[in-house]
Order: C-alpha cells, then structure tokens, then sequence
C-alpha cells in the first residue's frame, strides 16, 4: 500500500455540494481515503522573494492510500473537479 497526494486543479463549470457530498461519500466507503483540503490565498516564495503564481494553481489535495494511481483515478472519476473540466495530478509519496 502506498500513499499518494492528488494536487487538485479547478475547472471553468461550477461544482455543486451536493457533487462534493456524493464524491466525499464514495472517496470515505472506498477505504482510501486519508484526508485533503480546499487552499486559501497562495503566494510564491523564491530566492527573489515573494511573486507572482502561476495561472495553473492548485486549489486542494487529497490523500489516498492505494495499491497504485489507477486505484486513485477510478475515485477520482466521481469528484467534481473532473465534471467542471479540472484536472488533477497524483503524486506518489516516497516516505509515509
């Protein structure tokens, strides 16, 4: 069993809590989900001090435990980033 983080990126569609509640619901039965969150205000930080983010910026994660990405991609089918045209990237943890 392996850990891995989904960085969240929202869609142009709205997404309803009602979707948020199904996709929550169905992410908790499945036995892999560890936890996640929503992101606030973000600011960049470098050697050149604060700047700019990028446009592509990250709004939430989750954490899953799971056998592979494939695992974690068939949950992610049901969340509503996907039906409001966003996108996720899941990452495999090295360590936890």
């Amino acid at each position: 069993m392996h850990k891995f983080l989904v960085l969240n990126y929202a869609g142009s569609r709205p997404q309803s809590d009602k979707a948020w509640d199904k996709f929550f619901v169905i992410a908790q039965q499945s036995g892999k989900f560890v936890g996640g969150s929503a992101l606030g205000e973000r600011k960049g930080y470098s050697e050149k001090g604060f700047q700019e983010v990028e446009a592509k910026t990250v709004v939430g994660y989750f954490i899953f435990k799971a056998e592979d990405e494939a695992e974690v991609a068939e949950i992610l089918k049901s969340c509503p980033i996907i039906s409001s045209g966003g996108s996720f990237d899941i990452i495999k943890l090295k360590m936890g």
